[in-house]
């Protein structure tokens, strides 16, 4: 049986580096990478960091880090991070 897993934010931080941000590059590509962080029984950590290439240099845009928590709404209760998605963060 496949459980149906909601994901809540339990908190988010973003942090904009404004020197770096300009409207003449308003069309540039944006780079957007995502890494997992800590993995606990309930929870899981992202970390995302934006960044463009100007002058043939990496610019960070900006980085973000959130907190998720997998939960289940029919049992109204938080449930463990299915080993399916634990595979996915874990993997290099």
């Amino acid at each position: 049986i496949i459980r149906k897993i909601d994901y809540l934010f339990r908190h988010l931080v973003f942090e904009y580096f404004f020197g770096n941000i300009n409207n003449q590059f308003t069309f540039e590509e944006i780079l957007i990478e995502i890494a997992a962080g800590e993995i606990a029984r309930v929870s899981f950590e992202l970390f995302y960091q934006l960044s463009t290439e100007r002058n043939q240099e990496k610019v960070i845009l900006a980085k973000a880090k959130t907190g998720m928590v997998c939960y289940q709404y029919e049992l109204k209760k938080t449930v463990s991070v299915p080993d399916s998605l634990q595979q996915i963060l874990q993997a290099k």
